[in-house]
């Protein structure tokens, strides 16, 4: 069970019967942040007068206010009371003390004033005994009396204690002259704790405070201190040597001139004045403007109150502090030389989508260069079953986690703060958050998830990257050894074995599964769109032309009751297309402004990626380059091979940004127009309508109910796609018979033989 503050805090319990207070004259109240005086009180509250405000006509302001309002008020912490605020005695001893609490005093004044209190409290008792008067010599008597009993407790209290009397010299404080006990009793005439602070001396404002430094002296002393609030980071001897110098060049000026020299500040008012600057300014001035903000910029400790999944998503970019080795494994093997042979060591972007309420990571993209691209394929991933890709890579543990989140918040980066983000975000009805510009701590558990990532996995990677001052010691572009492939194997089975199974402190000890599956079952998962709504929002957009055989997508025909209709109006003129590159079973076509129409394609091709479907299409071309047409079967064993050959490339086709650019697509589906074309057996389910113009034209039976002359006359063979004929129905056209030739005369010099072709005459 989710352990939430409602469940941990205990209940405040209401009494039955709410509390008459009482208020003395003296009393001061903070009610909303206004003064009140108290004036008047009875059984069901008390009337409060304003000590600020007054009615236009110079009448005191009252307010009525109920013993259960009031009680109301202070568990909210609306309602302060101090006792005696106003009182002269009180606010005398305040201001004599310099402090308005005993415990605001240093430990050692509060020692010396418990020392006097003490003395007064014996000589007061000694006094009601009779052993002591007010006349010097008696005095003098009492104190010796209190030192001995001061000395015989601590005797006793060492024996109690196991110690050996009088193996220690008992120190004790120096007993006052008479005098000044009977100036502390003026000042204390009674043993009241209230009057206690009225002891305290006036050693604390002592010394000279006259300045030892002249105008001239002290410019000089500060402008030489600004020195050191500069972003080379001077040290304070270095600042000290520079303030020496400048006073020697000064002081050579003054003697010319015949001038006094000035003094020359110590190191340690340099220091002094060093350290009275405040923490933001020397940070701004050594660090920068940037820096000082993001570490005093207020920090409420992350986003309150974040009980349900994906209730917010951060994503964030982070370039990954390793270099890795470029090489090509699997499906790269179909795509250009130069791609293949890249072998110089990269550092790889990672995009990133965390749930703060779990910790969990939702999405992730591997990329060379972080882009809107990047951005859009980690919101993908978001609302998708992520399991298979990580046993890919031998993770154990699944990686389920997917649905709509209720926000999702950016920072201001080109990748993110662009219009295909916006847009995609806006048709999908997320809400999105873009804070403030630098300010890392808006999105502080993204900023730490990267760090955390680095410190626990990255730093014990061959090959880290280091800062600037570091690299001449560790070279990682030098050491590089890992390969993309394997870094990204090691990233992604840490994220999904180690983090999301390690307690996690900011989840109180539990583990970001474990809160995952809690809050889940709990407050339940925002369903993820549909196929056809995430094509819309995330597909890939393009311009295509109708056929009469439906519209040719990478390769394959896509057709459909609507898509045909629209071909009937504009024939050959473009469309818009969309496409989604995880699942090639659908696209979607723009019928107008508005209207989007869902147009399938094979059968075969539904869950069929891009990267997959490329494969197989390459294998094909290279097998099959005589074939006119393949047939479902050829089709299916070619992408069982391609699965089998991505099977180790998998999780780079899912996580790592695909080689597949949109100019190696167009280039697919212009070579795909040239020698094959695929037989689509299944294309039409049976019950439906397979006539060419079917519902726009009538065709065969569908008019009359008969075949019509037309129909016997024309004559059609069935085809896929095509107008249906009965079974017995017979072409009534004949070809007509040749005409005999005739003869031609013998030429002179004979022709060149030449093929015969085959052609009908009239």
């Amino acid at each position: 069970m989710t352990l939430r503050p409602k469940l941990v805090l205990p209940t405040p319990q209401r009494s039955a019967r709410p509390v008459r207070w009482a208020f003395d004259d003296a009393a001061r109240l903070c009610l909303l942040g206004e003064q009140f005086n108290c004036i008047e009180t009875n059984e069901r509250g008390c009337i409060l007068e304003y000590t600020t405000r007054t009615s236009p006509n110079g009448q005191p302001l009252t307010l009525p206010i109920t013993w259960d309002e009031l009680d109301a008020l202070e568990r909210d912490g609306a309602f302060t009371f101090e006792r005696k605020g106003y009182s002269l005695e009180q606010s005398r001893k305040m201001l004599r003390a310099g402090a308005r609490r005993m415990r605001d005093l240093p430990k050692k004044q509060r020692e010396t004033i418990a020392w006097k209190r003490m003395l007064i409290e014996r000589f007061c008792q000694l006094q009601a005994q009779g052993l002591a008067t007010m006349s010097e010599a008696s005095i003098r008597n009492a104190l010796e009396i209190i030192q001995s009993t001061l000395c015989r407790e601590a005797e006793e209290t060492k024996a109690k204690k196991g110690a050996q009397a009088g193996s220690e010299i008992i120190t004790l404080r120096r007993m006052p002259h008479p005098s000044t006990l009977v100036r502390w009793l003026k000042k204390m005439p009674d043993t009241s704790k209230e009057s206690a602070m009225t002891l305290m001396d006036g050693r604390c404002n002592s010394g000279n405070f006259i300045p030892r430094f002249n105008v001239d002296e002290t410019a000089i002393l500060f402008r030489c201190a600004r020195a050191f609030l500069m972003k080379e980071k001077p040290s304070i001897a270095s600042t000290n040597t520079m303030m020496r110098i400048e006073f020697r060049k000064v002081n050579a000026e003054r003697r010319r001139k015949h001038l006094p020299d000035l003094k020359i500040p110590s190191e340690k008012k340099l220091r002094d004045v060093i350290g009275s600057f405040t923490a933001i300014e020397t940070a701004a001035g050594r660090e920068g403007l940037d820096e000082a903000v993001n570490l005093f910029r207020p920090c409420s400790g992350g986003v309150q109150d974040l009980v349900r999944p994906l209730q917010r998503v951060e994503v964030d970019g982070w370039k990954i502090h390793l270099y890795m080795i470029a090489v090509a494994i699997g499906l790269w093997d179909h795509f250009p030389e130069d791609l293949r042979n890249a072998m110089k060591p990269l550092r790889m972007w990672l995009t990133a989508a965390l749930c703060c309420t779990t910790r969990c990571y939702v999405g992730l993209w591997i990329s060379k260069t972080v882009d809107a691209a990047s951005t859009l394929q980690a919101l993908r991933m978001i609302f998708t079953d992520k399991t298979a890709l990580a046993s890919s890579f031998g993770a154990t543990t699944p990686w389920e986690y997917r649905g709509t989140p209720e926000l999702m918040v950016f920072d201001t980066g080109s990748e993110n703060y662009n219009e295909d983000v916006v847009a995609a975000l806006t048709d999908l009805r997320i809400p999105f958050l873009f804070p403030q510009t630098s300010a890392p701590s808006a999105r502080g558990r993204i900023e730490r998830s990267h760090r955390t990532l680095d410190q626990k996995l990255i730093s014990n990677l061959c090959g880290r990257a280091m800062p600037v001052q570091m690299r001449k010691q560790y070279e990682g572009e030098a050491r590089a050894c890992i390969t993309v492939d394997e870094a990204v194997k090691v990233i992604l089975r840490y994220i999904v074995d180690g983090y999301h199974n390690t307690p996690h402190a900011g989840l109180g000890g539990q583990t970001p599964r474990s809160k995952w599956l809690d809050v889940s079952l709990e407050f339940g998962v925002p369903r993820c769109p549909d196929i056809h709504e995430l094509r819309l929002a995330l597909g890939v957009e393009r311009e295509a032309r109708m056929q009469a055989s439906g519209i040719l997508v990478l390769g394959n025909w896509y057709r459909s009751p609507e898509q045909h209709a629209l071909f009937q109006k504009i024939r050959n003129a473009p469309v818009r297309t969309r496409y989604d590159r995880e699942n090639l079973g659908w696209i979607s076509l723009q019928l107008d402004d508005v209207s989007w129409a869902t147009v399938p394609g094979p059968a075969w091709m539904r869950g069929v990626n891009a990267d997959t479907w490329m494969a197989a299409r390459t294998d094909l071309q290279r097998r099959f380059k005589i074939e006119a047409q393949m047939t479902e079967p050829i089709v299916l064993d070619a992408i069982a091979a391609a699965l089998e050959v991505d099977r180790e490339a998998r999780g780079r086709r899912g996580i790592i940004d695909s080689p597949l650019t949109q100019d190696m697509l167009d280039a697919v589906q212009a070579r795909t127009l040239a020698g094959i074309a695929w037989t689509d057996d299944n294309a039409v389910p049976a019950q439906r309508p397979t006539g060419l113009f079917a519902g726009t034209i009538p065709v065969g039976t569908a008019a009359t109910g008969a075949p019509d002359e037309q129909d016997r006359q024309r004559g059609s063979t069935p085809t896929s796609g095509g107008p249906t004929q009965p079974a017995s129905a017979k072409p009534s056209y004949k070809p007509p018979k040749r005409a005999a030739r005739e003869t031609p005369p013998t030429p002179t010099k004979p022709k060149p033989v030449r093929s015969w072709t085959k052609r009908d005459t009239e």
